[in-house]
């Protein structure tokens, strides 16, 4: 019978395994020492001996298991505590725990104090081994320290080096073949990954202009600018491809935050097409930074690192073979491939900066200097372009010219993405600043909200986000939420990056997990079809929540956060996108559709006033080109009217003097706009014709 392994490794060394044919175990120790120096590391050389010990010793316990005594042998794959395996000895069926350790050179004493003491510690205490002899040491080395079985008061079984041989080197067993075998047998096939969705028109036109940035050599940093919702990872993807069909070996793309640098990474892992290896790079080891990371990558085998030696000898292992690399990486952790790439001598063909108007910030804007990050080519991609200031967008030295973009208008007339709809209520309420009060009324608002919407318009699924002023605020308001009699059929949660009120949340929710609870809470999410999710700022950009269909600002939003958290409720449904295609319902027409548009719900709470940030969350979304419908809902005799008004325009005279002045603030944002854009439109002009008099001057 084929025995299987369950080591992590099997699928990064398994060509290498079976590319010797070993009939000796002298010729397995000798390969582990040839290829090991392969890496320039010592650290990666040592952790590289153990791990392919490990494999092996995995297997050999299996097939001498009647010899040594073990049965029910299991690896242990999580954390080891100093402890490999763990099992049961044949003598009275107690339990055993199993060490293996690698030494190249055979007359190196094993001792208790620096190599076996964790192992000897944990074994009583985490497996329960009672009896020394059955704490089983399998090592490269012929000797221990003697003092050991001093300390445990009797002798360990120490498979030695000796041992091993005397077992593995005898011409009549068939080790060698049937650990081949098993090898073979454990090798983790691939998930067989889906054909891609078929391009959308304006994907094409971006990776046309793309594809000519790449072959021309005036220019080697460009801006794409889509909106939300508009595939611009699909465009990512794709211009790896096209990179690598021009040769490209390194390729660095960069976010700004953990989960979506994961998310960035499932996306381009799930449309593979081309053959790629791949790194990710950003740190994550204790328990606090785990909680950040969706730990699903697509496979089992995108190991996290931040140590230059480890991205150092990668990109040289990828270069040596010429085998395409994705390294993907934080803005934080990206100067640590940068000094990788200068030891290297060797510049990244491409480097991508996802949400890259993160860039024009202080901490991150220094990695667009050509001495930090090699790099041939840079595409910065974003939706909501920053301009203005040294650092800004507009600085072509840095980011380069816009090479492709479209407006949110164009994308909603495709059918790409839905239109907004702004829903300003005005209702009266507690609105006092203070903690307890504020709580009050917001949680009065969002109920009212809620019922104003499913009373209205009956909708068979309502997902709503809510940005609030706090993290701590946000716990709050779903606590007293999930009190409502009302919401007793919603799934509500709250996701943030404060730890401990975090393992109360997931207390609450009955998630067991706390390193994947981030996960479970959006699956949740995405499965409920009456649903809440709360937050401060991690949802508010990149992340990618299908299904949402509202979001509510409780809190003030810089112009760009506004545009990148309404996107959250602009991304088509499945079953709109299978309409669009089968020509079953048109792009401006909403009959027919799931989700005819996302709402955007936010109170006028300043007794009659359009509020400050009322007008600034139109503005942002005008100003964007998103042309979205806004409707204004009056509060009469102390309950939310009934009747909505869908078009602006259409006001009538008898609506009370709130709705009235409504109108007037939004005919005064637009007049603003307009007097920015020409402002803007002149500056450039200025801009231009400086550049054509140096030009002119230059040439005389």
């Amino acid at each position: 019978m084929t025995i299987t392994l369950t080591h992590s490794r099997i699928n990064t060394y398994h060509d290498l395994l079976l590319s010797h044919n070993f009939e000796r175990f002298e010729d397995w120790m000798r390969a582990v020492e040839k290829e090991s120096q392969r890496f320039d590391e010592k650290e990666i050389r040592d952790k590289f001996k153990g791990d392919m010990f490990e494999i092996f010793c995995q297997f050999f316990v299996k097939y001498f298991e009647n010899i040594l005594g073990v049965h029910n042998f299991k690896p242990n794959l999580d954390n080891d505590y100093g402890v490999d395996g763990d099992g049961a000895a044949s003598r009275k069926e107690k339990p055993a725990a199993l060490q293996f350790k690698y030494r190249s050179n055979p007359n190196e004493v094993l001792f208790y104090g620096k190599d076996l003491s964790t192992f000897f510690a944990q074994a009583p205490w985490k497996f329960k081994v009672t009896e020394p002899e059955n704490m089983i040491l399998i090592s490269t080395t012929f000797k221990t320290d003697y003092k050991i079985a001093k300390v445990l008061g009797g002798q360990i079984t120490h498979i030695n080096k000796n041992a091993i041989e005397k077992l593995v080197n005898n011409k009549n067993s068939s080790f060698w073949k049937e650990l081949e075998e098993a090898i073979k047998a454990s090798y983790i096939i691939p998930e067989e990954r889906p054909e891609a969705k078929p391009l959308w028109p304006h994907q094409k036109e971006a990776l046309s202009e793309i594809d000519k940035f790449f072959r021309g050599n005036e220019n080697n940093r460009g801006q794409i600018i889509i909106p939300t919702g508009g595939g611009k990872t699909r465009i990512e993807a794709e211009a790896i491809n096209c990179s690598i069909d021009n040769g490209g070996i390194i390729h660095v793309i960069m976010a700004p935050r953990i989960a979506l640098v994961n998310q960035i990474l499932n996306d381009c892992w799930n449309r593979k097409e081309r053959e790629w290896d791949k790194l990710l790079v950003r740190s994550g080891a204790d328990e606090r930074l785990k909680f950040y990371t969706d730990e699903e990558y697509g496979e089992s085998e995108a190991i996290a690192t931040t140590e230059i030696g480890e991205i150092y000898n990668k990109i040289n292992e990828s270069l040596k073979i010429k085998k395409p690399l994705l390294i993907f990486s934080t803005y934080h952790s990206a100067d640590k491939i940068g000094e990788a790439l200068k030891r290297l001598g060797e510049p990244a063909n491409l480097s991508i900066g996802d949400e890259a108007h993160n860039m024009t910030t202080e901490g991150f804007n220094d990695l667009l200097d050509p001495d930090i990050i090699p790099t041939y080519k840079w595409l910065f991609f974003t939706a909501t372009r920053r301009i203005k200031g040294r650092r800004g967008m507009d600085n072509v030295k840095r980011f380069g010219t816009i090479i492709y973009k479209i407006q949110p208008a164009d994308l909603i007339k495709r059918g790409i993405i839905v239109p907004p709809r702004i829903h300003v209520m005005y209702y009266k309420g507690i609105h006092t600043q203070d903690g307890g009060e504020k709580a009050k009324y917001d949680v009065d608002f969002i109920k009212a909200a809620i019922n104003k919407h499913l009373d209205e318009f009956k909708p068979d699924e309502f997902r709503l986000i809510i940005a609030c002023k706090a993290v701590p605020y946000a716990h709050r308001i779903a606590e007293d939420l999930r009190r409502l009699p009302e919401l007793k059929d919603f799934f509500i949660a709250t996701v943030s990056s404060n730890q401990d009120l975090m393992k109360e949340e997931i207390t609450i929710l009955g998630i067991q997990n706390f390193s994947t609870a981030r996960k479970e809470i959006f699956d949740r999410f995405k499965r409920n079809k009456f649903a809440i999710l709360l937050h401060f700022n991690i949802l508010s950009e990149g992340i990618d929540l299908p299904g949402t269909t509202a979001v509510m600002p409780l809190r003030d939003l810089q112009p760009i956060s506004v545009v990148q958290f309404i996107g959250r409720a602009l991304r088509l449904n499945k079953v709109d996108r299978l309409g669009l295609l089968r020509r079953t319902i048109r792009p401006g027409n909403p009959f027919g559709w799931e989700k005819p548009f996302g709402w955007v719900i936010f109170p006028d709470d300043k007794d009659g006033e359009f509020g400050k940030q009322a007008k600034e969350i139109i503005t942002s979304i005008r100003r964007s080109e998103f042309n979205p419908d806004i409707s204004y809902t009056v509060e009469k005799d102390d309950s939310i009217a009934k009747n909505i008004i869908t078009d602006v325009e259409d006001l009538f005279p008898e609506l009370p003097k709130e709705a009235k002045e409504f109108r007037t603030v939004l005919h005064n944002i637009d007049k603003e706009i307009e007097h920015e854009i020409e402002e803007e439109e002149l500056a450039l002009i200025k801009q231009d014709q400086t550049i054509l008099e140096f030009a002119e001057w230059k040439g005389n």
